[in-house]
């Protein structure tokens, strides 16, 4: 049996109702207190009688009377999980393609490619560190390791610079692999994708590190065992 903690913050709303439709009519109670609020970010949830309001990749529920925000999760008691929340997934999607391979640290699947994971890292991380000694069992079941720059002391930081060297390196694999394993190493100062990469990490909310993204979007918030991450990893494949 699991005990699950829920943290539920519902803030009454009270503006008159203008519009006929639930969406419309939320935007409306909405609008004054959200300035930059657009209608396309009201959408059906996966919860009956409640819609789903999407800003940026914070992501709350609406009654549909609009009456009542809810923020934090809501959980399914059945399979004990939180319900979906749907449209993050594309969007993580379209800004990890933003980024080209070569500015990657890329730790390819051996034999038949099966997945692919995208990991935002930090050399400072204790679980980063955890994760990357496990790259071997990944690589070896068939998916391959993308790693991303995320300092996760923002820039400037000393974790900042570790993934500058490493970014600065000629040999990336050989570098990260070096300094995860709490080796120095060194490189000449160049033009890296660092802090670009530390940015798109926050225009996406993450928060931590590691940070796993699957081929499907889901995002994976922390370090995962191989054993468990592989079967998520290749599941998620389309």
């Amino acid at each position: 049996m699991h005990c699950i903690g829920v943290t539920v913050v519902v803030l009454a709303l009270s503006l008159p109702t203008h519009a006929d439709s639930s969406t419309d009519r939320i935007y409306d109670q909405l609008k004054p207190h959200i300035g930059d609020l657009t209608r396309d970010a009201i959408s059906e949830s996966t919860v009956n009688g409640l819609y789903q309001l999407t800003l940026g990749f914070d992501v709350y529920h609406v009654t549909a009377d609009g009456l009542y925000l809810i923020t934090g999760d809501i959980i399914e008691l059945t399979s004990g999980k939180p319900v979906a929340k749907t449209g993050l997934e594309a969007k993580r999607l379209r800004m990890i393609a933003s980024v080209s391979e070569s500015d990657m640290v890329i730790f390819p699947a051996r034999g038949e490619s099966k997945a692919a994971i995208t990991v935002f890292t930090d050399i400072t991380c204790p679980y980063c560190r955890k994760l990357h000694k496990e790259v071997d069992l990944l690589n070896e079941a068939g998916v391959s390791v993308r790693y991303l720059a995320f300092p996760r002391n923002g820039i400037p930081s000393e974790g900042e610079k570790q993934l500058s060297t490493v970014w600065c390196s000629e040999n990336r694999q050989s570098a990260m692999t070096k300094a995860k394993n709490g080796e120095s190493i060194s490189a000449p100062e160049c033009d890296n994708p660092v802090a670009d990469q530390y940015q798109l990490g926050v225009e996406m909310a993450i928060r931590g590190t590691p940070a796993i993204v699957l081929s499907d979007g889901t995002l994976i918030g922390g370090y995962l065992p191989a054993d468990k991450l592989i079967p998520q990893a290749i599941g998620a494949m389309p």
